[in-house]
């Protein structure tokens, strides 16, 4: 009776025992988890948002870990690439408006022979490429200048560009090499 006794305690005993062990071999497996693997599912997480192409959602962790300093790196790489994003974007559609500008040029010049026409597209294109209001394009012959097409400028103006001394002006010496030349009226007095 005794030794049967002595069994069942020692039973129950192991049943307990085995019960707690078992209970804080979940509660550990647990508290791994969330400390060591939250983080990783964060990171993934975030991971699998830049990879969609979704550079504004932060990555943020406290912490003074190896953990915390691999987010705070990958935010800094986030951050980069939006920057290089946006500075692409600007770059294609300045590109883009250059090569619709060049294509519209192209369509008239193919159309028709007429100088004046083809110049007068040129420089609305241009103007508007540039973001300028008003302009002219002079043309050389024999030593004069030509206002061959103007926008929005005073007609005496026109005529004041076309009496300048090609060569008392670094237009007129650019002119002479053949060169394209943007100035501002300031720079022709």
């Amino acid at each position: 009776q005794e030794v049967y006794g002595l069994l069942t305690t020692l039973r129950w005993q192991f049943v307990y025992f085995g019960a707690i062990i078992l209970v804080v071999a979940i509660v550990s497996a647990w508290i791994f988890e969330e400390v060591g693997l939250g983080p990783i599912r964060v990171l993934l997480r975030a991971t699998r948002q830049l990879a969609a192409g979704d550079l504004s959602s932060p990555v943020r962790i406290a912490g003074r870990d190896e953990t915390a300093e691999l987010f705070r790196e990958f935010d800094s790489m986030r951050l980069r690439m939006a920057d290089w994003s946006g500075a692409l974007s600007a770059a294609v559609e300045r590109q883009t408006h250059r090569l619709s500008t060049l294509y519209a040029i192209d369509r008239v010049a193919s159309k028709t022979l007429a100088l004046e026409e083809v110049l007068t597209v040129s420089l609305e294109r241009v103007l508007d490429l540039m973001k300028m209001d008003a302009g002219a394009i002079l043309l050389m012959d024999r030593g004069a200048w030509q206002a061959t097409v103007h926008q929005a400028l005073d007609p005496e103006l026109a005529q004041t560009l076309t009496e300048l001394d090609p060569t008392q002006h670094a237009i007129g010496t650019a002119a002479m090499e053949k060169k394209v030349v943007v100035a501002a009226l300031a720079d022709l007095s």
